[in-house]
């Protein structure tokens, strides 16, 4: 099984790759993308998309087969989330546990950021549920090459403010450990 999960990144603004990412077996999503879905360089598929349980409300934005919570701060409102759940309709996932065991890895490894990022989220997600033999990153321009800056496609609304402070360099080393624990190659698009 090949999965591939589609990052912020703006490296696939203009590169017509929609056809390539719907291609893949799973195509995992992050919050926001309904801007690009759709579209010759996104694509189409979303089977599974994933925010954080404080932004569960960016589901409704988009149709997609199953939506994944991540509780980035170590627990979640469970009255707001359940509401939340009720009012989608749809099959939603809040895998804490899993979330919280590599949270404290990435800590562990010397992570400067109390939790990785919800792209980062996702792949563990993957990796864990599917057990995939192949993780495809798309427009993860900085967590597969750390040294380059961050430049998010600007086509893509952010649902935070201030500056982006992800550890790139040390979520970059996890994917190494992703690699080891799940046994799957994860490699970049193009």
């Amino acid at each position: 099984m090949n999965i591939c999960v589609v990052g912020h990144g703006r490296s696939l603004k203009g590169k017509l790759m929609g056809m390539q990412i719907d291609a893949h077996h799973i195509v995992v999503r992050l919050k926001g993308c309904r801007t690009v879905l759709g579209t010759d360089d996104y694509g189409n598929r979303a089977d599974h998309l994933c925010a954080s349980t404080e932004i569960m409300g960016t589901f409704f934005d988009v149709p997609a087969g199953t939506f994944w919570g991540y509780p980035k701060n170590g627990d979640y409102n469970f009255d707001r989330s359940v509401r939340a759940i009720m009012d989608l309709g749809a099959p939603v996932m809040i895998p804490l546990k899993l979330c919280n065991h590599w949270n404290n890895i990435f800590r562990e490894m010397g992570g400067s950021h109390p939790n990785v990022s919800t792209g980062m989220a996702a792949i563990i997600i993957a990796a864990h549920y599917y057990e995939p033999k192949t993780i495809t990153l798309a427009g993860f321009d900085t967590l597969l090459d750390p040294t380059k800056e961050f430049i998010r496609n600007d086509d893509i609304p952010r649902s935070g403010v201030g500056k982006i402070n992800h550890d790139w360099m040390t979520e970059h080393k996890l994917l190494g450990k992703i690699r080891e624990v799940y046994g799957c190659e994860i490699k970049p698009l193009f």
